[in-house]
């Protein structure tokens, strides 16, 4: 009898610990990944709603495969405005243009 309760008792463990590991990723939230211009890249990884940034203005949010994104810090006359362009491919990766 001692030994069942034993097992029961490891096994409602067992299922406890495994659950914790379910669900979120618990990383808290989106990613937020910083470029300096002139920089094109290619992000294999990237998430939908992670932030890139450019020259550390604004920003813009990873968008879904297939689409795009292009954006504009500080696009005052005689500024030093950055521009941020994202392209998500269809396989997921993200291709990053921030220029000046």
């Amino acid at each position: 009898m001692k030994a069942i309760v034993v097992l029961a008792l490891l096994a409602a463990a067992g299922f406890a610990l495994a659950a914790c590991g379910s669900g979120a990723d618990g990383a808290g939230g989106p990613r937020t990944t910083a470029f300096t211009s002139p920089v094109t890249t290619t992000i294999a990884d990237a998430q939908t709603g992670d932030k890139i940034t450019c020259n550390g203005k604004g920003g813009a949010a990873v968008p879904p495969p297939g689409h795009g994104v292009a954006a504009i810090g500080d696009p005052t006359p005689g500024s030093t405005g950055s521009s941020l362009v994202l392209k998500r491919l269809a396989d997921g990766s993200l291709v990053v243009a921030c220029t000046l």
